[in-house]
């Protein structure tokens, strides 16, 4: 979460898949909470299916985030 902070503080363009619990890559999901949050904030996109990648990327050209300002 450290390294996607950092680059939307910096303006650039994120793609996030989040680690899940589900899949014992990590012991819950709060990846999975805080980077639904930032997409629909739309500072990110992001996906759950490593398959939808490729469509990210294409999406992302077009993808404007917007300025992170923190609490």
């Amino acid at each position: 979460m450290g390294s996607i902070l950092n680059a939307v503080k910096l303006g650039k363009k994120v793609i996030a898949v989040p680690r899940l619990k589900k899949y014992d890559e990590h012991i819950n999901d709060h990846q999975l909470q805080v980077i639904e949050k930032m997409t629909k904030d739309g500072y990110i996109l992001s996906t759950e299916d490593e398959n939808k990648i490729a469509e990210k990327v294409k999406e992302i050209a077009n993808f404007e985030p917007k300025v992170y300002t923190s609490n």
